[in-house]
């Protein structure tokens, strides 16, 4: 099975994620990076950030290769801004299209709501469901049996749905 996961992370906790991901899976990575990075530390990346999820931003991103048709499952990894997926997601899910791709979900949240992303992530990719779903809050700051743990379950039940 094909996988590649496709992630923005500005803080490190989704990137972190991410790789473990893909080391378990043997899964490709795809790093989106907006061409104007996004403040890190302090008030400002919450301004920022919240502003850009609230009015449906699509920043420019670094350019990348992608071609869906090599890939049996893709798996979006976010972290959870304002309720919702980031900017950059936005922007490479409007230029993508996924539409009959088996799509899986990771996000990483300080601990908000998870639903609103989700729906939010599953009317923009067209998907009627996941194939798997993953909510970390703060990896970086979980013990790491956890985290391992968590991401056991994840790629059990990614391949589950493939069996």
């Amino acid at each position: 099975m094909r996988t590649i996961i496709i992630y923005y992370s500005l803080d490190g906790n989704t990137e972190f994620i991410a790789r473990k991901v893909a080391q378990d899976l043997n899964a490709s990575l795809l790093k989106l990076e907006p061409e104007k990075e996004y403040p890190k530390g302090s008030v400002s990346k919450y301004v920022w950030g919240g502003k850009s999820v609230v009015f449906g931003e699509k920043p420019r991103l670094k350019p990348y290769k992608f071609q869906k048709e090599m890939y049996d499952v893709i798996i979006l990894a976010t972290p959870i801004w304002a309720s919702s997926f980031t900017p950059p997601i936005r922007s490479f899910l409007t230029t993508n299209d996924l539409i009959n791709k088996k799509i899986g979900l990771i996000s990483c949240s300080a601990g908000g709501d998870t639903q609103k992303c989700r729906q939010q992530m599953l009317e923009l990719t067209k998907a009627s469901a996941f194939v798997a779903e993953m909510n970390l809050i703060e990896p970086l700051k979980m013990d790491v049996n956890i985290v391992d743990n968590q991401i056991s379950e994840f790629c059990t039940k990614l391949y589950g749905n493939f069996g």
